[in-house]
Parts: structure tokens; C-alpha cells; sequence
């Protein structure tokens, strides 16, 4: 750790003004010294790092680099030539958070946070930085007009620090200029598509998925993409009391992405949402002694008046009390669901505290049951508490934090162990053990603090050398528990990973897990953030090391070059790849290619009843030739499609379809999607009975007979606001419609059947119409 030596010195002087005493004052300064870099090693100057903490730091507590500015959260400093920034540490420093954001490299994240997470922050740490694209594009109107200042927000993971298991995204915002041109240079080469929020107050917002192929910047060049911004929609409505009566300032206020549109109403009692966008909406009415109302909507250029009818407000009380039965003051009730899962801005006006007795009240309530977590501060969340309106308080006991600490030794000789690792396992209420939180423990100590409830908790502590122990099963009232562990002698695995063809595969990824552990993949990539058990990194000789703890897990190993799979250990301490599937083909919509179209492959990897959880994900845009290449897919049946990332948020009429194919190791298959079939259209409509506004979600078609889950042939489409869907390149035969709506309401039909029959190939884009279909209650 680095100290520099503080020297202050007082002088006394006598009447005589000669020196009567000196005072030498040493204080120890500890610094944290960064040093960032390219993926050469080599340093990179001018770097310009966010450092987020409390605000009384100061420029003079930087030692290397250049203070920039400083903002109410955050610190702004520039590395120096040689890559370098030096600080002082405040005492005591509890969290720390480095934010890293350089034109050409892609976004870095390191922090620490001691309140939650006892990891110590170190004296030193080199940021390594990935290289980067540039992306950009020009956003107009409907009238090709420049869009100006539009905001835009890329959705970027950052790079993390060794061992950092949290997840985040950037949260950059930048704006168009002049003519409409916006660009950034930081996203990862690993992404080949980059999904991105859009806001302009006088348009809708969009969420569109930008390839690499369309809207990448060589460089040296500008943006020429265009992206269309819809003019925004209207919504109207009236508000009135329960006697018919109209209520004049009620509040109406809906959501669009992240941006809140209010308004208020008028004497008559009348409202209107400006600059909302297409698609489903949640629409709240809030009055002074009314009860909070929600309409659930599907916006479109036709809609009908959204008229509220509210009523008295009711009353829920909710008393918050510690262990002991004391109140427990600012105590918060937080909103988890009504209605479907809230995006929080329902209850904006909604108070959120509890007074000095621990008590909060609503006096604005609906009548129907609301979720909240209650939260107790420095203590434990209570999750998903049903609150209803009512004559009697209800009333919730919140315990303290659980903090569980203890000490890890040798088994043999009782020594602290200096070097480990934790983990904390989440036991969820289907059984699953969920792992998360890993971090170095030092000095034969560990302790970690958990503030949300769940069923039960578990410790795991893992040490090279040793093998991994597992703690009791904790609860979480428990408080503060202490659990030592004795870790016995176990020599860690050796394995020699190897490609296909025989040579070492250096930096290949292992994943170890067991029954209830999860592991995820994109695109043949370990994807770590979303990983929950042991995870190791081959070095450049193919070579790693893994524990061992019982003997029901299973071993992933992936590489560019291949993957292998093992239920326990493998046979031979040499493991050798099996090369990965290949898929490739085009994609036509009424027999014509399409650019720039996410498609994705679907092929599960199932490792039997002992074995973890294995999510597979693959993504790819088709280039200017409407071709698409999926490199690294787990041999195995599957499907490839079109990719509808939110089918309850588009906008508009849209289909995929779902085509099974068979995926070989080492071999190339070749799916051309939308090559024969005709089109399926229909409308859905509500029963002219129905007293609730539920927009449509989606629907699905499958042949006849086909489970649900299966890797048969399906299409998927969303219907447009007025129930209309069309369905893309149908192949003649048997088929059933389903209807999906969202927050599990029984409005789904009945099997609805239908066949699309064969006709001469100058006819096939002649659509076959299925009429209207009737929901029932």
C-alpha cells in the first residue's frame, strides 16, 4: 500500500521572538494509484475517468493527472502521458466507483462498495481497456427533415475488473447536432448490434437495434444512417367521479421508455396526453381524494377516447415495527405490482415514508390488492407484500441485516487461510440455489451483509489447494450469525484444454455447476455476468485449475474454436474440443431479401436432472444482402428465425417465423427463411361484453398437436392497435392460433384452426384471410 508522509510544524515564539518549541504532526495519506491501458498493455494518455464517491474530494488530493471538474456525484480527472492517475484516498472510504470512457475502447467499470460487499479496495489497479467501433446515424422526421437534439442512450455493459461479478450499463447521453447527426465511439468489438433509447419531447420514443453493418463508422468517415422518427400520438379522455361529475387538476400521467408525459385536466374535466408513442401504455389518473386508477391501453393513430371513472379513495395503513415491536421510523414502502408490474411512476405522488411511529398511510388507495417490499433502512427488505385497503393496520415486523462473518482456517493446522474466495448462494422459493457476489477474502476473515429476504442463504468459501465447503442453510431474520469455516486439503483439478485439431486452446472458459446453479451463453460466449457458479479462464497453454466439491456438477468449456461438456470429472486430464455447428442461410419477406434484420437461433443444452441450468442466446443481423452466419451454435436440435425483442412494445404489424433445423459439430446448415408460403391474415376483436382494456400482446401459430416448448416449425406475430395481424410466408397445411395477453388475464381462445392451402406460384403473396376472431371472457 502507498503512504506518503504529511508534515505539519508549529512554531511557539517567546518574547524574545526567538523559537521555543516545534511540533512535528505525521499523518499516513493512503493512495490509490491507476494505471490504464490499451489491449497491447501499453498506456493510454488523456483517458478521462469519472470518479464517483462523496463530494468533498478535493483537486488537490489529485497527486498525477489533471483535475477537470467536479460535479455534485462525481470527480472528472485525465490520465497523464503515461496512462497514470494517482489520488489520495479519503479516510475511511467506503465506496468507490472508477467509470473509464475513452473514443476508440470500449466503456470500463471498477468499484467497490464496503457497505454491502466487505472487499477490501487495493492500492493499485490496472484498467485494460478493449478496443472499440464507432456508431452513429441521422435521425429525421417523417418529411426527411433533421431531427435536432434529440437525446439518445446506448445500452453498453461495461468492461469490469477482475473478479467484479456485478452487472452495468452506461448510462452515456448525447444529442444530435444541427443537421441531426449523432455518433459514439466506445461501443465493444465483441457487439455486433447495439440497442439504443431515443427521446425528442415532440416525437415518440423508439428503441431500435442498430447492426454493425448499417450504422458502423469507418474511420475517417461520417454517419450516413437514417432512423425515422414518427410524429407523436395524441390521447384524450375525460375524468369524472363516481356520481358522473367531472374532476377539474386530476393529474394523468403514462410512460414512454424512460421519459414520464403529464398533464392535468381542465374545469370540464377533459385531458390531453401530448407526443405519446405508439404501442401499449399504462395511463394513471390521480385526484385529490380520489382513488388512483389505471387504464391499460394500446396507443395508436386511431384510438378511442381513455375516459377514467374514479372513486373515493380508500385507505391502507401499514405500521412498521423492528424485532422487538419498536417503530421504525422512514421506514419505506417501495411498489413492486398492481395491476401487472408497475414501471414506478404510478406512484410518484404516492408518499413513500413512514412518520416517527413507524406508521404510513395512504388515504388515495384503490380498493384492489397493491405489492410492495417494505424496507427498513440499514435493515432488511421485506419482498412482495400484499397491501389491501382496509378498517385495520396492518402491520410488519422487519429484522435487522443479516450479516454473516467468521473465520476460514486449515482444517490440520488451524491456520488463518490468507487467500479466499466467497460466494453467496440465494435459495429462491422454486429450490434453485442462485450464486452471486464472489469476492477475495484476506487474513483467515470474511463477512458479508445481505438486506433482502429470501428463503434461505448459504456461504461458500473456495481456496486454491483446498476443496470448496458449503455453509448451513441461513435464514434471514437470523441477524448476525457466525460461521467458521475448516477448509480440508484437496489439490485443485489440473485440465489441459485443447482445440479441435490438437493445439492448446488458449483462454478457453470453464463453467462448473451443479443442481440449481445457472449458466448462460451468447453467441458460443461465455456470458459471465449472467453465469452464478465457479468460472475459470484457461492460460495461454490450454491449462487451468478448478475445485472440487462434491461430485454431482458438470463442466462447459467453450472456445472460437469449440466446447466440451463433462458430468464430473473428465476421464483424462487432457480435454479436447469438439468444433462448434455452423448456420447460415437468407431471409425473404414476401420472396424479397431483407438488410439489417435480427434473426436468432434457438438450441437449448439440457445436462439432466443433476445438472445446472443452461441458457443458450444467439443474435445476428442479416448484412446489405439479407445473408446471415451464425459461427459457434451448440450441435443440437433447434430453430432459427426472425427475432421480435419485445413483441408487447412494437409498434407496428410485425412476423416471424420459427423453421427447426438440426445443428452438426463441424458441419455448416443452411436454413433460407421465407423462400415458399403465403400470407396469414386476421383481426382480432374484444367481446362487445368486455368491461376491460387489455391491449393484445401477441399471437402464436404452431401446426396442430405441438407441445408446448417443442422445436416444431412456429410463426409469431404482434397485432397492430386495432387487433389487425398479418403473418408472414406460410407454408400450406394444418395450423392453430393462440392469442396471448399481457398480466395472465383469461382472455386466451380456444384453439382456433385453420389451413392455408396450396396455389399456383404466380398467386402466393394472394393472403389467406382468417377473419375476425372473437376474445372471450
Amino acid at each position: 500500500m502507498t503512504l506518503v508522509t504529511a508534515a505539519v510544524v508549529s512554531c511557539l515564539r517567546a518574547d524574545d521572538s526567538k523559537t521555543k518549541n516545534a511540533l512535528t504532526v505525521t499523518r499516513a495519506v493512503t493512495m490509490f494509484d491507476l494505471r490504464i491501458v490499451g489491449p497491447d498493455g501499453k498506456p493510454i494518455p488523456d483517458a478521462k475517468v469519472e470518479l464517483r464517491r462523496p463530494p468533498d474530494f478535493q483537486a488537490a488530493q489529485i497527486r498525477v493527472g489533471t483535475f477537470l471538474n467536479r460535479s455534485s456525484f462525481a470527480v472528472k480527472v485525465r490520465s497523464d502521458a503515461s496512462g497514470r492517475i494517482v489520488f489520495e484516498r479519503p479516510d475511511p472510504l467506503q465506496r468507490l466507483d472508477l467509470y473509464i470512457t475513452m473514443p476508440g475502447y470500449a466503456p470500463y467499470w471498477a468499484g467497490w462498495d464496503l457497505t454491502t460487499k466487505p472487499e477490501p479496495i487495493p492500492a493499485r489497479l490496472t484498467a485494460q481497456l478493449n478496443t472499440a467501433w464507432s456508431i452513429g446515424g441521422i435521425i429525421v422526421d417523417e418529411d426527411g427533415k433533421p431531427v435536432v437534439g434529440a437525446r439518445i442512450s446506448p445500452l453498453i455493459e461495461f468492461k469490469k475488473r477482475p473478479g467484479e461479478s456485478r452487472q452495468l450499463m452506461t448510462g452515456d447521453r448525447f444529442w444530435t447536432n444541427g443537421k441531426g447527426v449523432w455518433r459514439f465511439d466506445s461501443v465493444p468489438a465483441s457487439m455486433s448490434e447495439v440497442s439504443v433509447e431515443i427521446y425528442e419531447p415532440n416525437f415518440q420514443g423508439a428503441q431500435p437495434m442498430l447492426s454493425r453493418g448499417r450504422f458502423g463508422i469507418q474511420p475517417g468517415h461520417e454517419p450516413t444512417a437514417k432512423i425515422v422518427l414518427k410524429k407523436g400520438l395524441v390521447v384524450t379522455g375525460k375524468v369524472t367521479d363516481e356520481a358522473g361529475k367531472p374532476i377539474a387538476r386530476a393529474v394523468v400521467r403514462t410512460k414512454f421508455m424512460n421519459e414520464v408525459r403529464s398533464t392535468a385536466t381542465g374545469a370540464d374535466g377533459v385531458y390531453t396526453l401530448e407526443s405519446c408513442t405508439s404501442g401499449p401504455a399504462r395511463i394513471v389518473a390521480s385526484a385529490l381524494g380520489h382513488a388512483l386508477e389505471l387504464q391499460q391501453v394500446q396507443i395508436g393513430p386511431k384510438m378511442q377516447p381513455v375516459d377514467f371513472h374514479m372513486q373515493r379513495g380508500k385507505t391502507i395503513r401499514v405500521r412498521v415495527l423492528d424485532e422487538q415491536g419498536y417503530p421504525i421510523p422512514k421506514a419505506s414502502i417501495f411498489f413492486q405490482a398492481w395491476r401487472g408490474h408497475v414501471q414506478y411512476f404510478e406512484f410518484e405522488r404516492v408518499p413513500q415514508y413512514a412518520n416517527a411511529q413507524g406508521l404510513w398511510e395512504w388515504n388515495e388507495a384503490p380498493a384492489d390488492e397493491i405489492c410492495a417490499d417494505i424496507v427498513r433502512p440499514d435493515g432488511m427488505t421485506l419482498g412482495n407484500r400484499l397491501l389491501m385497503a382496509g378498517d385495520q393496520e396492518i402491520v410488519f415486523r422487519v429484522p435487522l441485516a443479516l450479516v454473516v462473518s467468521g473465520k476460514v482456517i486449515d482444517a490440520a493446522t488451524k491456520r488463518p487461510i490468507e487467500k479466499f474466495r466467497v460466494s453467496k448462494a440465494i435459495r429462491l422459493q422454486r429450490g434453485d440455489l442462485l450464486w452471486n457476489d464472489t469476492f477475495a477474502g484476506t487474513g483467515g476473515h470474511y463477512e458479508i451483509r445481505e438486506k433482502y429476504e429470501y428463503p434461505h442463504f448459504q456461504v461458500l468459501i473456495a481456496a486454491d489447494g483446498y476443496a470448496r465447503t458449503l455453509s448451513r442453510e441461513i435464514k434471514s431474520e437470523e441477524g448476525n450469525v457466525s460461521i467458521d469455516f475448516e477448509l480440508i486439503k484437496g489439490p485443485d483439478v489440473p485440465l489441459t484444454v485443447l482445440m479441435p485439431d490438437g493445439s492448446p486452446a488458449a483462454g478457453a472458459k470453464l463453467a462448473m455447476g451443479s443442481v440449481g446453479s445457472r449458466i448462460k451463453f451468447k453467441n458460443g460466449n461465455l456470458d459471465e455476468a449472467q453465469t452464478s457458479c465457479l468460472k475459470r479462464q484457461a492460460d495461454s497453454r490450454g491449462r487451468l485449475t478448478f475445485e472440487m466439491d462434491k461430485p454431482d456438477f458438470w463442466l462447459v468449456i467453450t472456445h472460437p474454436s469449440g466446447y466440451a461438456q463433462s458430468n464430473g470429472v473428465p476421464n483424462s486430464p487432457t480435454l479436447r474440443l469438439t468444433p462448434w455447428a455452423r448456420v447460415e442461410g437468407t431471409l425473404r419477406v414476401a420472396r424479397k431479401l431483407q438488410a439489417n434484420t435480427m434473426l436468432q437461433v434457438e438450441c437449448g443444452q439440457y445436462l439432466g436432472q443433476n445438472g445446472p441450468r443452461v441458457f443458450t442466446e444467439y443474435r445476428q443481423a442479416t448484412d446489405s444482402g439479407g445473408r446471415f452466419v451464425f459461427e459457434r451454435v451448440f450441435p443440437a436440435e433447434g430453430r432459427v428465425g426472425r427475432f421480435i425483442p419485445r413483441p408487447e412494445m412494437s409498434t407496428e404489424m410485425v412476423s416471424a417465423a420459427l423453421v427447426p433445423a438440426t445443428f452438426v459439430s463441424g458441419k455448416t446448415t443452411v436454413v433460407d427463411l421465407g423462400t415458399s408460403g403465403r400470407p396469414v391474415i386476421g383481426q382480432l376483436r374484444r367481446a362487445a361484453n368486455s368491461t376491460v382494456k387489455v391491449p393484445w400482446r401477441h399471437v402464436i401459430v404452431d401446426p396442430p398437436g405441438t407441445t408446448f416448448g417443442g422445436r416444431s416449425l412456429q410463426f409469431v406475430a404482434v397485432p397492430d392497435g386495432d387487433g389487425n395481424f398479418c403473418i408472414d410466408d406460410v407454408p400450406p397445411g394444418n395450423y392453430v392460433l393462440h392469442i396471448f395477453i399481457p398480466n395472465g388475464r383469461a382472455f386466451e381462445i380456444e384453439q382456433h384452426p385453420f389451413s392455408v392451402p396450396t396455389i399456383n406460384q404466380t398467386l402466393s403473396q394472394r393472403p389467406v384471410d382468417i377473419g375476425v376472431i372473437t376474445l372471450r371472457r
